[in-house]
């Protein structure tokens, strides 16, 4: 009390300088320093301070924090006409909002930055605005608005690489992997050593479309690059897609225990930071992982968690996509349960949910032709044909095993240097070193249940003959 009514009657000058004094003091603070220097008077400092304060929020992924801090430079902005200071503050603050899923809050700071670059001639803000206007339609998965305003972004004068990345992020999603492909790297021959947040999700698109293209060894070592990198900047979006995709192809190759610590990491992340969306996928790809490694039940209670999960979150078609994957995974527990009556209704589920657009929607088609394919419901000449036509080695080697042709699967599988694919499908002592391998990988604990209850041993066995001679008598 004493403190504030000293304050209150000294001298506004005497303030001044304590408060100008106190700021310098506060040089490695900048959230503090920012504040001394609007009370000194010093508003276009405490601007420049408010917005280093936030990047340096954003970095720790306090995403609420960080959004505060932008507000609050805008505010300085805006109070000092500082046009370029408010573009920054505009933009970063809708890029928080976009990761913190308030796609509507994101698309009015978009907005604004987008006028506001219009304004004053300011060509590289409009170009950013605009891509950001791209991106946050691609996350509420508003497809029409996210391929336009991509599209615009990338034919605009002061156009940025990452630009560039959106633009093959939205062609990876119908499919086009060279058109995606040559988008990615020519976002990181523009960038060089310039923006690392824009390289770092550069990579970690460039390693999804490897892993989507069944390049998995390729596809590891740019999402090892990619998650490092977010780690590094706090790079929060492409760290999650980047531990995600990690996952996935680790799983792909055999590596389970490497799959397990990135999607058990970006559990961690996604319930530390309260962050709803992804989790439904998550939980699909752990539960892949523990049914490779003999763990049903608990795969099971995962597929269910991650169907729930799917429906409780109003994310678009990104949730209809994970609800698909959930339900899939569901069947393949159920398949490996020998129950394939239960398999078969949650594959019809899912089946439905092809009916509207997806992204990554050929993925999607080729999982439940393969589960079809596996409980007898269609031919697996159809998964062979689907997979030539997507260009994906990995179905094409499990519908050629499927069709009883162990040398081609085998021949087809090896291009994808996948040792849990060549387990699967290569005959005699391909099929056991390679499966030796993937034991050598696991730490000790997990060896048994992979040998003796993962899905390799029992497909290996007569469980999903049955189901599939089960599944033929139902048609007849």
């Amino acid at each position: 009390v004493i403190r504030d009514v000293l304050y209150e009657i000294a001298l506004s000058p005497v303030r001044t300088r304590r408060h100008a004094r106190l700021a310098d003091i506060y040089l490695d603070r900048p959230e503090n320093r920012a504040w001394h220097l609007g009370k000194a008077g010093r508003a276009d400092e405490a601007g420049q301070s408010w917005l280093q304060a936030a990047r340096l929020a954003q970095r720790a992924f306090s995403n609420a924090d960080a959004e505060r801090l932008f507000t609050e430079a805008l505010k300085a902005a805006t109070t000092n006409d500082d046009v370029g200071l408010q573009g920054e503050a505009l933009i970063g603050r809708g890029l928080m909002r976009e990761e913190l899923g308030r796609y509507e809050d994101a698309t009015a700071d978009h907005l604004g930055a987008e006028r506001l670059g219009l304004a004053v001639g300011d060509q590289a803000l409009q170009a950013r605005a605009v891509e950001r206007l791209a991106w946050t339609a691609y996350y509420e998965r508003d497809v029409v608005a996210a391929v336009a305003r991509a599209e615009q972004a990338t034919s605009m004068s002061g156009v940025h690489p990452s630009a560039w990345v959106l633009l093959g992020r939205i062609r990876h999603w119908g499919g086009d992997f060279s058109a995606a492909a040559e988008a990615y790297n020519r976002a990181l021959v523009e960038l060089g050593d310039d923006d690392p947040g824009v390289k770092a999700s550069a990579l970690s698109c460039l390693g999804a479309l490897l892993a989507h293209s069944d390049r998995f060894v390729e596809a590891i070592d740019t999402l090892d690059s990619a998650v490092g990198l977010c780690h590094e900047i706090g790079a929060f979006r492409p760290l999650l897609r980047a531990l995600f995709f990690q996952g996935l192809a680790r799983a792909n190759n055999g590596d389970f225990s490497g799959a397990l610590t990135a999607l058990e990491t970006k559990k961690t992340l996604l319930t530390r930071y309260d962050v709803p969306f992804y989790r439904a996928r998550t939980n699909t790809c752990l539960a892949w992982v523990w049914r490779e490694l003999g763990e049903l039940d608990r795969a099971g209670a995962l597929s269910e968690q991650a169907l729930e999960e799917s429906r409780e979150v109003d994310e678009g078609e990104l949730q209809v996509e994970q609800e698909l994957h959930a339900l899939c995974s569901m069947a393949e527990c159920d398949l490996l349960r020998g129950q394939p009556d239960a398999a078969a209704e949650a594959l019809a589920a899912a089946e439905a949910l092809l009916a509207g657009w997806l992204p990554f929607r050929w993925r999607a088609e080729l999982r439940v032709v393969e589960l079809s394919s596996r409980l007898g419901i269609e031919s697996p000449e159809r998964l062979l044909s689907d997979a030539r036509a997507r260009g994906s080695a990995k179905y094409e080697a499990l519908a050629l095993h499927l069709l009883d042709r162990p040398a081609e699967a085998a021949a087809i599988a090896a291009t994808t240097n996948s040792p849990l694919l060549v387990a699967e499908v290569a005959p005699g002592a391909d099929g056991e070193t390679a499966t030796q391998r993937l034991v050598s990988l696991l730490p000790r604990q997990l060896r048994e249940g992979f040998s003796t209850r993962g899905r390799l041993a029992l497909v290996s066995g007569a469980s999903e003959g049955s189901a599939r001679d089960s599944a033929r008598a139902r048609r007849r």
